[in-house]
């Protein structure tokens, strides 16, 4: 996938909209799971109760 990724960005001229779009994005993604995730509590697959959390160690 990464080869490919390269091959991709080598032929196509990357610009300064495409990094605009990229850091949006990527924005856009870190609110949606900051609202969603940490405040709602929304991603927790199993109940929240009986989330164990991995050791430290």
């Amino acid at each position: 996938m990464l080869v490919i990724f390269f091959i991709t960005v080598m032929k196509k001229k990357f610009t300064v909209r495409h990094m605009v779009l990229m850091l949006g994005y990527g924005l856009y993604n870190l609110i949606f799971e900051l609202i969603f995730g940490e405040i709602l509590g929304l991603y927790y697959y199993i109940e929240k109760d009986r989330y164990i959390p991995k050791p430290l160690c």
